[in-house]
């Protein structure tokens, strides 16, 4: 069984531990983390990719992080950042969620995880993929493409809107 006591318990071959949260507590820290998943999206994206180079040195690091990938949007080699980059991140953002929230950093980090494998993925498809015929799905294409070839400074989010909404940078689809 996966589930004692009202607890949630991994099993890993023959070893097996628990994280020692309930399952309610556990699938709302999950939610939680693919919902802060989209907001760290949405701000590393405006904040950190499109920053607002003064300098030379400046100039190539935004470049090789993000200037890239605008400069050749649809080379494969290209479409994310260098994993020895992305897992850095990952663990400073792990250590200071496990602070934060202890136990339920597991929890929290799986949804993260789950939201950054989702972005990956659509991310990966808006790029080298035709549009789906889904509604809400043919809005997200559109709108990254168009943070690619009308205006790169609105439009952040790629697996959600939400947040463009939020804070004013929801592009307006092209008539």
């Amino acid at each position: 069984k996966a589930i004692f006591c009202n607890r949630i318990i991994f099993f890993f071959g023959w070893k097996s531990f628990s994280v020692g949260v309930s399952v309610g507590t556990f699938v709302g820290m999950y939610v939680y983390g693919l919902v802060s998943w989209t907001l760290f999206e949405y701000l590393f994206h405006r904040y950190v990719f499109h920053f607002t180079p003064r300098g030379h040195f400046q100039e190539r690091v935004s470049f090789l992080f993000h200037g890239v990938h605008h400069q050749y949007p649809n080379d494969k080699k290209r479409l994310v950042m260098p994993i020895a980059l992305s897992l850095s991140i990952g663990v400073v953002l792990l250590a200071l969620t496990h602070f934060i929230y202890g136990d339920l950093v597991w929890a929290n980090a799986a949804g993260f995880a789950t939201g950054y494998l989702a972005y990956d993925m659509m991310h990966y498809s808006i790029h080298h993929f035709r549009h789906p015929r889904i509604g809400w799905l043919k809005t997200l294409w559109k709108s990254h493409l168009d943070h690619h070839f009308r205006d790169s400074s609105k439009g952040y989010g790629v697996s959600s809107s939400f947040w463009d909404r939020v804070f004013g940078t929801l592009q307006a689809p092209k008539k």
